[in-house]
């Protein structure tokens, strides 16, 4: 039997129409089907040439920022200033006087007043790093240091997807 199928135009019509593409496989048809792509209204047939590949995209992957706020004991910082699209990607902090703990919060916003994003209180001579990847945190608003007891070295990375 040959490959091809022959079909009719419609019911109750014997036109025949063109015939369909198939692959006769151990006695059964499988359609044969092109491959293309375009905008609307276009078609480009896809061929193993350059130009005529499939287009394929890869994800955008933007890497994160450090922004190192410095080590200090009640000093507030803007780790990342409000944009659209700013991420909260971590942080990394460790307590560095050695004669007591340290607490600070990492805000969304600019401000002591906006709301916390993550509370970490570290012992002495405590450090510890938090990543919240691949996304992290969506923070438009932007990402406020609070450091409320102690002194501390925190650096936090964040990045801005379109």
């Amino acid at each position: 039997m040959p490959d091809n199928v022959k079909v009719l135009a419609a019911a109750g019509d014997d036109t025949v129409a063109p015939p369909i593409a198939t692959d006769l496989v151990g006695g059964q048809h499988y359609q044969r089907i092109k491959v293309g792509f375009g905008a609307d209204g276009t078609y480009n047939e896809a061929d193993d040439v350059v130009g005529k590949r499939l287009p394929i995209y890869d994800p955008v992957h933007i890497p994160a920022t450090a922004s190192d706020c410095g080590t200090a004991s009640g000093t507030d910082i803007a780790i990342g200033t409000p944009v659209a699209g700013l991420r909260f990607m971590g942080f990394s902090a460790r307590e560095t006087t050695a004669t007591a703990g340290a607490l600070f919060h990492i805000r969304h916003g600019t401000s002591n007043s906006d709301p916390v994003l993550v509370t970490v209180s570290l012992g002495l001579n405590e450090s510890c790093r938090e990543w919240y990847g691949p996304d992290g945190i969506t923070a438009p608003n932007g990402i406020w240091l609070e450091r409320v007891t102690g002194t501390i070295q925190v650096t936090g990375y964040m990045k801005v997807v379109p």
